[in-house]
């Protein structure tokens, strides 16, 4: 699964809008919404605070990240 369906399908999942999860990695609401676009693409710190607050975007993805 790629990572824009990942988001989006992890963000239903755990019943966390855009916005809240936005704060809680420190990014803006249109970045979030830019990731599941497509248009732009997340990596590092960002992706492993993604995974750790959204557990099935690993999951979807084929990551782990330790605790």
């Amino acid at each position: 699964m790629e990572f824009p369906e990942a988001l989006t399908a992890s963000l239903e999942e755990a019943g966390v809008r855009d916005v809240e999860f936005a704060a809680a990695i420190g990014v803006s609401q249109a970045t979030v919404i830019a990731w599941k676009k497509g248009k732009k693409g997340i990596r590092g710190r960002r992706l492993i605070a993604a995974i750790k607050i959204l557990p099935g975007l690993g999951r979807r993805l084929g990551l782990q990240v330790a605790a």
